[in-house]
């Protein structure tokens, strides 16, 4: 760009000193501030590309923390699946003496217990937060 400007004016010369002055102070001039120009939109380019960065890492570091969470929960619906079928085996193969003892009827009542204190658990547990330790 400097080399057209200042280029360009070596054809002054034939007009003599006055116009070549007058094209290097003219030429200079438009053509400086045009590069202060470019450089302003250059690091304003820059530095939002350094904020879609800064978002990138956010969106990593929001995905570290939900993977996290999904792992945290995948076990705790492996252990509350589990809960769940052990109380139905145990109620489905005492289905036909509960009738008959007191004392299955109750163990049956405190497993049943037992499963909605378990339920209430996972219930108060799930609040769809980020929390806890995160492992990245």
């Amino acid at each position: 760009m400097r080399a057209k400007v200042y280029g360009g004016c070596a054809a002054s010369i034939l007009c003599g000193p006055p116009c070549v002055a007058a094209c290097y102070s003219i030429g200079a001039g438009v053509l400086e501030s045009e590069i202060a120009k470019y450089r302003r939109n250059t690091q304003a380019f820059c530095d939002e590309f350094k904020t879609y960065s800064a978002s990138f890492k956010s969106i990593s570091t929001m995905a570290g923390q939900a993977s996290h969470v999904a792992k945290e929960w995948y076990g705790k619906t492996q252990d509350f699946e589990s809960t769940i079928d052990t109380e139905y085996k145990l109620i489905e193969n005492m289905e036909g003496v509960l009738y008959m003892k007191l004392k299955l009827r109750n163990k049956i009542s405190a497993s049943l217990d037992s499963l909605i204190t378990t339920c209430q658990t996972v219930i108060d547990d799930s609040t769809g937060q980020l929390h806890g330790n995160v492992h990245s």
